[in-house]
C-alpha cells in the first residue's frame, strides 16, 4: 500500500514537521513526541532540517563507499581492549564439557 501523497500547499516543507494553531511543531521520527518549533516558518525548517539530518537513519552513498561508519563488533572489541581490564574482573572460568 502506497502512502497517500503530501498535501500540495506543504510541498516545499521538510519532513517530520507540520502546521499548528499559530506556529509549527516538529515529531520525531522514532518517538514520536511532539515539540513546538515556533511561530517563525523559516527558523522551523532550518530546524527541521537540521533535526532530519540527525534523527533520521539515512543512506548516505559516500559513507557507504567511504566506510566510516563503526559497527556494534568495533564496539565490542574496544570494550573488551579498554573497560575490562580497567574493571578489575576476574577470567571468565572455562565451561566444563559435561551434558
Amino acid at each position: 500500500m502506497t502512502p497517500r501523497p503530501r498535501s500540495k500547499a506543504r510541498q516545499g516543507w521538510p519532513s517530520n514537521l507540520y502546521p499548528n494553531r499559530d506556529g509549527f511543531r516538529y515529531r520525531r521520527p522514532i518517538t514520536r513526541k511532539e515539540t513546538f518549533m515556533g511561530r517563525d516558518q523559516a527558523k522551523a525548517f532550518a530546524a527541521a532540517k537540521k533535526l532530519n539530518a540527525i534523527l533520521m537513519p539515512g543512506n548516505d552513498l559516500v559513507d557507504r563507499v567511504v566506510g566510516w561508519r563503526e559497527t556494534v563488533a568495533d564496539a565490542i572489541a574496544v570494550f573488551r581492549r579498554d573497560d575490562i581490564p580497567a574493571r578489575g574482573w576476574p577470567p571468565k572460568p572455562p565451561r566444563s564439557t559435561k551434558a
